[in-house]
C-alpha cells in the first residue's frame, strides 16, 4: 500500500497531531479496511491500524507533523476557531448529526460501545452533566453526605455497574437523592407515583401472614 498524497491525508488528517498518541492505544477487531484490508482498529475513532503506520511512516506527512508540532499554538487557535464555528452554527450542527444518527443508527450504536468502554469514566461524566447538570466531584459529595447508603433501603451496594444511581423528578428536573439500582427501577416501574407505591406497601402488609401456598 503506497501512500497518495492528498488521499492519504484526507483519510488520516485529524491524527496528524495524535499519532503518536493512537499507535499507543487499545486495539479491537472490527470490520475490514477498505484500503488495507485489515481488521485490527484503533479504539479511538477507529482507525486501521495499518492506514495509520503507512500514515506515520509517509516523509511528506512527518514534515507536515514536525512543522505542525514546531508551533505549540496552533492548537488552541484552532480549538478557538472551532468553537467559534460550532457556536454560531449550533442549529446545523444538531440537524446533521440528527440525520446521521437516524441514517446510522448501527454505526453509532457501535460507536457508542466502543468509546464507553474505552473510557468509562469520561462518558459518566458527560452523562451527569448531560442530564442532570451535575459534576462527578457533585455526586461525590452526595454520596459522602448519604454516607455511601441508598436513600431508600440504606444498602451499601449501588449494583449494575458499581455507581449510585441519580434519582430526580422527571417532571420538574430537579435532583434528589442518590438510589441503588433495585430502588431506582422499583420507582420508575411505579411511574414514581406515591399513591402506587402505598398501595403496594399495604398489599404486602396485607398478604404477609395469610399467603398461600401454590402447588
Amino acid at each position: 500500500m503506497q501512500c497518495n498524497g492528498r488521499s492519504c491525508a484526507r483519510q488520516l488528517v485529524p491524527f496528524l497531531a495524535r499519532g503518536e498518541e493512537m499507535v499507543r492505544g487499545a486495539t479491537y477487531e472490527g470490520t475490514p479496511c477498505k484500503k488495507a484490508g485489515h481488521t485490527l482498529r484503533y479504539v479511538n475513532r477507529g482507525t486501521c491500524v495499518a492506514c495509520l503506520a503507512q500514515y506515520n511512516a509517509c516523509p511528506k506527512r512527518k514534515q507536515q507533523r514536525a512543522n505542525y508540532n514546531a508551533r505549540p499554538e496552533r492548537k488552541p487557535q484552532n480549538a478557538k476557531r472551532h468553537k467559534q464555528w460550532a457556536a454560531n452554527n449550533r442549529e446545523h450542527l444538531r440537524s446533521y448529526r440528527r440525520k446521521w444518527h437516524e441514517a446510522n443508527p448501527e454505526k453509532r450504536r457501535v460507536y457508542n460501545k466502543r468509546h464507553y468502554r474505552y473510557d468509562y469514566a469520561k462518558s459518566r461524566a458527560k452523562a451527569l452533566r448531560r442530564h442532570f447538570g451535575l459534576s462527578v466531584d457533585q455526586v461525590e459529595a452526595m454520596r459522602t453526605a448519604q454516607k455511601s447508603k441508598c436513600a431508600i433501603c440504606r444498602t451499601s451496594k449501588p449494583g449494575g455497574q458499581g455507581d449510585w444511581h441519580v434519582d430526580h423528578n422527571h417532571q420538574t428536573k430537579q435532583v434528589r437523592a442518590l438510589l441503588c439500582q433495585n430502588c431506582n427501577i422499583g420507582l420508575g416501574n411505579f411511574k414514581d407515583d406515591p399513591v402506587r407505591l402505598i398501595a403496594a406497601a399495604e398489599y404486602l402488609r396485607k398478604h404477609q401472614n395469610n399467603a398461600t401456598m401454590i402447588h
